[in-house]
């Protein structure tokens, strides 16, 4: 991969691929389900509910193949002129603005800010992410700010957390402000708009509150501004990685590929995408050899050896501590 060729923030001459929505059904005027899917082979699903006036949930998720792809947000979601409240459930998901790096949200963290002032454009650093969205508009009715004080929440307080000026920003680690949240995400079958309208008067409350402030903030504003370079940078490894997946590579020669050191390599990959270079090739290698086991019917010792392990019980050990399972019960549950 030439530095031409580098996947980058997203800068408005640079191309990004529009998802097509492929099934969609509305449910009365206040709720939509579709799929989409886009020809770099990255497909998903959304729900958009409006819960109050003004006040909107989105249940996402979305595969891709092509980790360094950008994709325009489709059009049934809508965030202009509000305040975005984003919770990652699975996986990672960025969110650029036209030339900067406007956030990046790890599993379980949340993200608060104004994000529509400028396109966004989205991508999936391990090719796959599951979680909720919440978007706010500013010129709520008083209806809903009404409804809303007498639940305890301050319509104005709230919308004053995030200006437009401002990235997204991640919240501190609150397990009753995650469980509210995981509790709109896809998979609650049994979940009504009551339960939903509920949850989110109780995220309201939460971040109504003195605690609900961005999390570490030196680190924040470190993790946050990763240089362009190191964002590069870290693209152009994971991309020779997911190169490399029968013959693993050391991390010395990824480096030296990269034409950089070590140890910069290994920051520039934990700032951006927060995690080690080990830990997400592992992952990575491992998660190639589950889908193979059920797409062929390769022996467990041919799968083990197309993503590198000669020794299968090696193989084994690293497929149980990612998928939970082993490759045999794995292949027998799901395939």
């Amino acid at each position: 991969m030439g530095s031409a060729e580098l996947p980058r923030a997203w800068n408005s001459a640079q191309q990004y691929s529009n998802f097509l929505v492929t099934d969609e059904h509305h449910q009365a005027s206040t709720s939509v389900h579709f799929t989409f899917s886009s020809r770099e082979n990255a497909k998903g699903r959304a729900s958009v509910i409006e819960l109050f006036p003004g006040i909107t949930m989105v249940q996402f998720e979305i595969k891709s193949r092509v980790l360094g792809a950008f994709y325009d947000i489709p059009p049934q979601i809508n965030l202009r002129n509000s305040m975005n409240i984003c919770y990652c459930k699975q996986g990672s998901v960025e969110l650029d603005r036209v030339d900067e790096l406007s956030a990046v949200l790890q599993e379980n963290e949340i993200g608060l800010g104004a994000l529509a002032e400028k396109k966004i454009v989205i991508r999936c650093p391990v090719g796959y992410v599951a979680g909720v969205g919440l978007t706010i508009k500013k010129n709520l009715k008083a209806a809903t700010r009404r409804l809303l004080t007498s639940f305890g929440v301050d319509p104005t307080q709230i919308l004053s957390l995030c200006s437009a000026t401002e990235k997204m920003q991640v919240l501190n680690r609150s397990e009753e402000l995650e469980e509210a949240c995981e509790a709109l995400c896809f998979g609650h079958t049994s979940a009504s708009k009551n339960t939903y309208r509920l949850k989110v008067l109780e995220i309201l409350q939460h971040l109504g509150k003195s605690d609900a402030k961005p999390a570490n903030p030196n680190e924040e504003k470190h993790r946050r501004s990763t240089h362009l370079s190191h964002v590069e940078l870290a693209y152009r490894a994971q991309q020779i990685l997911m190169d490399n997946v029968a013959t693993p590579i050391t991390i010395n020669t990824l480096a030296m590929r990269c034409d950089t050191s070590g140890t910069v390599l290994k920051e520039a990959f934990r700032e951006t995408f927060g995690t080690s270079i080990y830990q997400w090739y592992r992952t990575y290698r491992i998660k190639q050899a589950a889908q193979t086991l059920l797409d062929t019917d390769l022996t467990i010792a041919e799968v083990a050896s197309s993503v590198g392990y000669v020794n299968p019980s090696k193989f084994t050990k690293a497929f149980v501590d990612t998928m939970g399972e082993t490759p045999r019960v794995w292949r027998a549950k799901h395939k």
